[in-house]
């Protein structure tokens, strides 16, 4: 009963936090500055990346914890822009990449294991989050879920930001 409510409080305070991100949306740098933040407290990830394909310029931004390589960037990339659908159809659009990363200059994890969600409300494709890992195992299913309730909590964040650049280009 303990564990079970422990789990509850945190999918709580997750669903809670996620939501108090929307105060963010007129400020994108601090969003996504606040986001990755969040996604970090509770899960270990190596990089990290989020996609928002809001108005006439979606944007991708990759958050590393620990130094990759330009293939593993480049990789995380492509695995974005697929996933987001964005791949066939970028010639005329622009992508905007912004990559939070690290100072260390040797770069040397690889890629093994990947989480990706994407963000929906109804039927609408907002973009996507996910979290990549050097290690094989390193998502438990606890992480998944948690992941599973920031994106369903996000995808809110993620109109309401939308709806905002909207209006800001009008």
């Amino acid at each position: 009963e303990k564990n079970l409510l422990d789990r509850l409080l945190m999918e709580s305070n997750l669903a809670s936090d996620t939501r108090k991100l929307a105060s963010l949306v007129i400020n994108r740098e601090k969003l996504i500055e606040e986001f990755f933040s969040l996604l970090g407290s509770f899960s270990s990830y190596d990089a990290a990346a989020l996609i928002l394909c809001s108005g006439n310029k979606p944007f991708l931004v990759i958050d590393e914890k620990k130094t990759l390589s330009e293939e593993d960037i480049q990789q995380i990339r492509e695995i974005m822009l697929n996933g987001a659908g964005i791949a066939p159809r970028v010639e005329g659009k622009e992508i905007e990449a912004l990559e939070r990363e690290s100072g260390e200059s040797t770069r040397k994890a690889t890629i093994a294991n990947r989480q990706l969600i994407p963000l929906m409300i109804n039927d609408e494709f907002l973009g996507s989050i996910a979290v990549f890992s050097a290690k094989k195992t390193q998502f438990t299913g606890n992480v998944k879920n948690l992941l599973r309730i920031m994106a369903a909590e996000f995808a809110m964040v993620a109109k309401l930001f939308s709806l905002y650049e909207e209006n800001k280009m009008l």
